[in-house]
């Protein structure tokens, strides 16, 4: 993974925008339990690409996850490419 991490980070480095590195190194976060950095790669991807699904359907399932305050925070910031607000 780390090496993975290493190559995706690189690709990055030569191209910010590269949407497939940033979906490899989110899948991977969460993958690893964090959620937080996910979250911040798929936003980084439907900033990009808004249409993305991958993206979309991943921060579905995150924000629907129990609330472990990750989910709270999200709701705020993501909650409405899905049309909904934190009500808590």
């Amino acid at each position: 993974r780390v090496k993975v991490r290493e190559y995706l980070d690189s690709a990055l480095a030569l191209n910010e925008d590269f949407t497939m590195a940033q979906l490899l190194l989110a899948r991977l976060a969460r993958h690893e339990g964090d959620n937080d950095t996910a979250l911040e790669l798929y936003d980084r991807v439907l900033e990009s690409n808004p249409r993305s699904a991958e993206a979309r359907d991943a921060v579905r399932e995150i924000l629907d996850e129990p609330d472990t305050g990750v989910a709270s925070r999200a709701k705020d910031k993501l909650g409405g490419l899905f049309g909904r607000k934190n009500d808590s």
